[in-house]
């Protein structure tokens, strides 16, 4: 899956809950060509916190700004 083209490809999917944040879902790491369990936390009206855990502990998170 690595080598597939990111144009078009389905990154985060499968959340649900909201508006101020999302549980249940998956996110997809084009880096390792793997998807996990993740969460989605709403910082402010243009940041979206996104976190990404395997085996429930070791978790990476990334604030994604957005676009416009």
């Amino acid at each position: 899956l690595r080598r597939r083209s990111m144009v078009g490809a389905i990154v985060i999917q499968g959340f649900t809950g909201g508006p101020a944040s999302w549980t249940g879902g998956h996110v997809y790491n084009p880096g390792d060509g793997k998807s996990y369990k993740g969460s989605l936390t709403l910082v402010d009206a243009n940041h979206l916190m996104l976190q990404g855990c395997v085996l429930g502990f070791l978790c990476k998170s990334q604030v994604i700004k957005r676009l416009g």
